[in-house]
């Protein structure tokens, strides 16, 4: 009998694990499937876009540095090699097609357009560790279709490379803290090649670390440790310390950081033999100083809310405008303010959701059960008491302050202060509402005093430990992740458009998230007005059935009172012995009757609520899958607003290629320009850089060709030149003799 029960104890077990086996291989089939569709609409964007951007041209001049740069690491030398520094990574990509001979602009809209497809791949994946299959998807096509990603997508900019490099960074560093440390191996070596991609990439390493810190809950030891009052208090702080550089997490934390030391180091020997200038540092020294930029750069806007007050742009526009070579986003359209309403209402209502859910959960915290259910936890925090009210009144108290600081001081001081500030800020907001969803919740697993929290004594650190992606933690990060690159961005003077893409994966998530928010509320509220509904009704023939029982006990009462009478007087009658069992019989079969009726009826609520779940997924797939054809259907028509010409841009261009026409053995002649950056590609030669100040200065110095633009008056007759092609603002001189 034994051997029979382990063989069928077998059986079932094998059955088990191949209904989760194929429930694995079914979800990871949705997910391919995703992600080639994401892959698909993406690629068939990046295509349009390279050929928008070869018929337009380069806008950013920043372009035909990284073209040069290429062309040095390819062998060619030509232009600075001064400016090597300016993104090595996606230059010696470009490299490798130049070396096969194919040298041409569309090679590095190649390159930068790669990294769109990853991107929003990389967005899927990330925002799929705390929202369903389906809105993930929504958040990875929205951020795919904003008109400010498109606009700067396949053009030889760095920004979405940048920014697909960060979502990877992100996300790597999520699943090293919550799955599996050995993810710190790919995160902190990815974030060095970022960095020397852009060098803003450098301001995802504070969320990297406060993500960190957000699962450790600095604070909350801290204060724990300060109120339990240990005599030890220095051995408890060796002792913790001893235990985590003794854990797995820390050691693949540590050698990833030295894996990425080393790439460090091989980029900056890379760029030393080329013999280029480390100016990134000097850079970083502006920043930390608080350096504004240049008041003459074309994009010197002073404007604190510029991109905020743009926001609606960068989401949908309608048109697109070029001032002075910079594209400029205007009109934006009714799917902006759709993802603006989303996330603001969803924003409202969530709050609003914690505000009574806490003041419910506060009259409810001395119920018994409650009470139990706390003290029974398995946590060393349950052995100290409560923090002080106190405690968190001046916690709150310093987040005013501190608040306030970054307020008040706001261009006065360096952004990099203000972000410090900000950063600890966020420590002690997550420290103040993980302490509240503590005391409300013991069951969440947001809060220290949960049984299977990491720092707890049943926590085993060991590889095959998963903790929980908590929403508190995740959502901070994301919060933090838009407010660290606004500050930045906002304290400059000199501000265009394209910088805000560092943040749009942000903007792209909590869209998704206020979506499934609101949408799973407004599903809930549809249910309860339905159930509403039905328990009315319900209570309506419930009473008017029972003013009809009523009716009939009535008249029941006065029959037995009769039928007690009969009884009595014939009591030894054995017909009515006979009628009594019968009665007996047909109450016990009624009996049975109602017990199956009310097990009929559980199993009617039981299948009543799976189909509720079945519709409530239902109806949120429809939503999201509407929506995520809007918004391709958004992101192909935001391909048709670039233009396919502009005057400034085909001015160096037309010059260029009539000086090829007119003069074969140009490369050969000494020639000054207005922008060594456009020339020195267009015509494939160093050439050197005058303005109207250098003008005496042609003649001593050989100058065959001179290209200016936008000459003044005075100066519109160079002595012993004379113009040989005008074209817009643009005036090409050639010396006489």
């Amino acid at each position: 009998m034994s051997e029979n029960n382990i063989s069928e104890n077998n059986i079932i077990n094998k059955i088990n694990k191949n209904k989760v086996y194929k429930n694995k291989i079914y979800k990871y089939k949705i997910d391919i499937l995703f992600i080639l569709i994401i892959a698909i609409f993406t690629s068939s964007l990046v295509y349009l876009l390279i050929n928008a951007n070869n018929q337009l041209g380069i806008y950013c001049s920043d372009v035909f540095i990284y073209l040069t740069n290429s062309l040095n690491i390819a062998g060619y030398p030509l232009g600075k090699t001064s400016n090597l520094y300016l993104s090595p990574v996606i230059c010696i990509i470009t490299s490798f097609i130049f070396k096969l001979g194919y040298i041409d602009q569309v090679a590095i809209f190649t390159v930068t357009g790669i990294f769109f497809p990853i991107a929003s791949i990389g967005a899927y994946l990330l925002f799929k560790l705390k929202l369903n299959r389906i809105i993930s998807l929504f958040g990875a096509i929205l951020f795919s279709s904003f008109s400010l990603n498109i606009l700067w997508t396949a053009n030889g900019t760095m920004d979405i490379p940048a920014i697909a490099i960060s979502i990877w960074i992100i996300y790597f560093t999520i699943l090293a803290v919550n799955k599996n440390p050995k993810y710190f191996l790919l995160a902190f070596p990815l974030f060095v090649i970022g960095f020397f991609t852009r060098y803003t990439v450098g301001f995802i390493l504070p969320l990297m670390f406060l993500y960190i810190l957000f699962e450790i809950d600095t604070i909350g030891k801290l204060s724990v440790l300060r109120y339990k009052n240990f005599k030890n208090f220095k051995k408890s702080i060796l002792a913790s310390l001893k235990k985590l550089i003794k854990s797995n997490s820390f050691k693949y934390f540590l050698v990833g950081i030295l894996i990425s030391l080393v790439i460090f180091s091989l980029f900056l020997v890379f760029l030393a033999n080329k013999g280029t200038d480390l100016t990134f540092i000097t850079q970083t020294q502006n920043v930390v100083s608080g350096d504004k930029g240049s008041s003459i750069d074309p994009g010197f806007k002073p404007d604190a809310y510029f991109y905020i007050e743009n926001l609606g742009n960068f989401i949908s526009s309608s048109s697109v405008e070029f001032h002075d070579l910079i594209p400029v986003l205007k009109n934006p359209g009714i799917l902006s303010y759709f993802i603006l309403a989303l996330i603001s209402g969803g924003a409202l209502l969530y709050i609003l959701e914690l505000i009574f859910r806490s003041i419910r959960n506060h009259r409810n915290k001395n119920n018994t059960k409650n009470r139990k259910d706390y003290e029974n936890k398995n946590n060393y925090e349950n052995e100290i008491k409560k923090y002080p009210k106190k405690t968190i009144y001046l916690k709150v108290l310093l987040v005013i302050i501190i608040t306030s600081t970054i307020i008040f001081t706001y261009k006065q001081v360096s952004s990099i202060i203000s972000e410090i500030l900000f950063l600890i800020n966020i420590l002690l907001i997550f420290n103040i509402l993980n302490y509240i969803s503590s005391s409300n919740n013991p069951n969440n697993p947001n809060n220290l005093n949960y049984p299977n929290y990491p720092n707890s004594k049943n926590y085993n650190d060991s590889n095959n430990f998963i903790k929980p992606i908590k929403g508190l933690n995740f959502n901070l990060l994301m919060i933090s992740w838009f407010f660290i690159y606004l500050i930045f961005f906002s304290f400059s003077d000199v501000k265009v458009d394209r910088y805000f893409i560092t943040v749009m994966p942000v903007i792209a998530y909590f869209g998704a998230y206020c979506l499934d928010f609101l949408s799973s509320k407004f599903i809930e509220f549809l249910k309860s007005y339905k159930n509403k509904k039905q328990l009315q009704k319900a209570f309506s023939i419930k009473n008017s059935k029972n003013n009809k029982d009523n009716k009939d006990n009535k008249d029941n009462n006065s029959e037995n009172n009769n039928s007690m009478e009969n009884n009595i007087n014939n009591i030894n009658n054995n017909s009515e012995n006979n009628n009594y069992i019968e009665n007996n019989i047909n109450n016990n079969t009624n009996i049975n009757n109602s017990n199956i009726n009310n097990n009929s009826n559980k199993n009617s609520n039981s299948i009543n609520n799976n189909y509720d779940n079945i519709d409530k997924n239902l109806v949120q797939s429809l939503i999201a899958i509407i929506l995520i054809l809007v918004f391709i259907i958004s992101a192909f028509s935001s391909v048709g607003i670039i233009p396919s010409k502009n005057k400034d841009i085909d001015g160096p261009i037309i010059i260029s290629d009539w000086l090829k026409n007119y003069d074969p053995n140009y490369d050969n002649k000494v020639i000054w320009t207005y922008n060594t950056r456009y020339y020195t590609w267009y015509l494939m030669m160093n050439v050197g850089a005058a303005y109207e100040k250098d003008i005496p200065k042609l003649e001593k110095n050989n100058v065959t060709y001179y290209i200016s633009r936008n000459i003044s008056k005075e100066n519109y007759t160079i002595e012993n030149y004379t113009i040989i092609k005008k074209y817009n603002n643009i005036n090409l001189y050639k010396r006489n003799r």
